[in-house]
């Protein structure tokens, strides 16, 4: 078998590997809209890097028709694909958006060591809605009950609110207009992003209503500080918008 055959097959295999790896990222593991804000991207890149990239090129240096120890070489190169997939494929899984919770007056995403530290498993999320589950953390209404509480528990005892796992509660339609109360930044998302007006109005062309149907949420990930485009009445995310928060928000 020549060199380009043997190197389109491997190809091919590698090809349809990648997929079905991709269709788990994106169905399960990284769901939009949190794709690209939270590692699926990255995640992607390595794996094909690694699987369609690394593995078949290998076999295109190394592969000779009637080459003493080809076979041994082609065991190497596939024991060696193997074991970069598992590892890529393992980091990307063991990163992945798990839940994502309403601290303060922001979403943060959470993969699953940050789940652990909040004292909470995968077992705990059936209880939250949506997927990736969504929690609300219960703080006090009053701000400057809430900045106390969370100076106290971050500065005092060294832990950051979002680790208080004991004060998700489902994120639901009555929380919406606590998270309406404490957010408000439709003026500096004008500041900040002069495609601002242009943005909401192709969001509204494809969503419907105006924009006081929906809340701007700014939204932290590992990869973007961004916005998210929730629905007033029931809470769910549509999008997650192409737009600039500075890192504090």
């Amino acid at each position: 078998m020549g060199k380009l055959k043997v190197f389109g097959i491997h190809v091919g295999i590698s090809l349809a590997l990648f997929l079905l790896l991709l269709f788990f990222i994106i169905i399960y593991w990284y769901p939009v809209p949190y794709f690209s804000a939270d590692g699926g991207w990255q995640g992607i890149r390595l794996i094909f890097l690694v699987d369609v990239v690394l593995g078949p090129l290998l076999t295109l240096l190394v592969y000779k028709r009637g080459k003493p120890g080809l076979k041994f070489d082609m065991t190497l190169i596939a024991l060696a694909q193997v074991v970069a997939l598992s590892w890529g494929t393992w980091t990307v899984y063991s990163q992945r958006t798990m839940a994502v919770v309403f601290v303060d007056d922001a979403f943060h995403t959470l993969s699953p060591q940050q789940l652990e530290q909040a004292g909470l498993d995968e077992s705990d999320l059936a209880q939250f809605p949506y997927d990736p589950p969504m929690a609300f953390l219960r703080l006090p209404e009053d701000k400057l009950a809430r900045r106390k509480l969370i100076r106290e528990y971050e500065f005092k005892k060294n832990t950051p609110v979002i680790r208080l796992g004991g004060r998700y509660e489902p994120l639901r339609a009555m929380h919406m207009q606590t998270i309406m109360s404490r957010v408000n930044i439709i003026d500096d998302l004008r500041f900040y992003n002069p495609d601002f007006d242009a943005v909401v109005t192709r969001l509204l062309k494809k969503y419907g209503g105006t924009l006081d149907n929906y809340v701007l949420v700014p939204i932290h990930a590992r990869y973007r500080h961004s916005v998210m485009l929730i629905r007033r009445d029931d809470g769910r995310v549509l999008a997650m918008l192409g737009l600039s928060i500075p890192s504090f928000y």
